[in-house]
């Protein structure tokens, strides 16, 4: 059986929904230290007061360590900046993140849509004690449940 994958299937372009993938490191070096893998939906993209809620679960590398966090009350702070040239638009503002002592309002959040398929999402280091290492918080603009769900069953 072959299986075709239409990534750039969007019903809605005021939503975008996919994938938290990537991996962070913990802050003292380059190196990956963490696996994280998860879900989001960034909803009202074209309005003043886009929304954004993600979850994701982070792992050591080396399989300890488990847990969750969510990123989410997105408050937009000025207008995205769109790049033409780079197929990108830049939001700033401020998100709650979920930490082990319990959640953290107004933690300074950058979210980068870059080429209709790759999500960045950078919080500050600083107030999230450099949790999620010193890199953005990666995904895809696809989310493969949806488009193929057999195999998510």
């Amino acid at each position: 059986m072959q299986i075709t994958y239409n990534y750039t299937l969007r019903i809605d372009p005021n939503v975008l929904k996919g994938a938290i993938s990537g991996t962070s490191n913990n802050g003292n070096t380059t190196e990956p230290a963490w696996i994280l893998s998860g879900v989001y939906k960034f909803t009202d993209v074209n309005s003043s007061s886009p929304r954004l809620n993600t979850t994701f679960y982070m792992i050591k590398i080396d399989g300890p360590a488990g847990h969750t966090h969510s990123i989410y009350d997105l408050k937009l702070l000025g207008n995205p900046v769109i790049e033409g040239n780079l197929n990108s638009t830049v939001y700033n503002g401020t998100t709650t993140v979920t930490l082990k002592d319990g959640p953290v309002s107004k933690v300074p959040t950058q979210i980068s849509l870059l080429d209709d398929s790759v999500i960045l999402i950078t919080v500050d280091g600083n107030l999230t004690n450099k949790h999620f290492g010193t890199t953005p918080i990666y995904g895809t603009q696809q989310l493969i449940c949806a488009e193929v769900p057999d195999l998510c069953k």
